[in-house]
């Protein structure tokens, strides 16, 4: 496990999400805080993390060999720089905003739904990369 390109990984995939975040909080008029938003505001989030955490995942294991065992390494580190950068995010948060309960964030389903998304994309990610059920191509045999 490269632990330097995994905690790169997890910045930007945080810093993408929170700009996706704040893009769709735009376009519905809700507030940028996470525990404002409709639960189709997070549907949208959620099939836009497909993509997007598929996409890292291949510029992550193009220098680490892709097995399931990197994959959740990759997945554990990338929840461990989420909450690390959530703790920040929100302690800014509460002290620049007043009024602000930011544990109604950490007891929304949605929250945890994320995450657990973006850790099982990832994992998938370390699995489906190694080839063992990639349909063979020129390009791999």
């Amino acid at each position: 496990m490269n632990l330097k390109r995994a905690l790169t990984f997890g910045v930007i995939l945080y810093v993408i999400y929170l700009l996706a975040h704040g893009i769709l909080a735009a376009a519905t008029g809700r507030s940028f805080f996470f525990f404002s938003h409709s639960t189709a505001t997070f549907v949208g989030l959620w099939l836009l993390n497909i993509p997007l955490v598929l996409y890292l995942c291949k510029w992550y294991f193009k220098q680490v060999p892709p097995t399931t065992k990197s994959g959740l390494q990759l997945a554990v580190s990338t929840m461990l720089a989420f909450v690390v950068f959530d703790g920040i995010l929100f302690a800014l948060s509460s002290s620049l905003v007043k009024g602000i309960d930011l544990s109604v964030a950490y007891t929304d389903w949605r929250y945890y739904a994320t995450a657990i998304e973006v850790f099982l994309l990832v994992v998938f990610a370390g699995f489906e990369f190694d080839g063992t059920y990639t349909a063979p191509t020129e390009a791999n045999q």
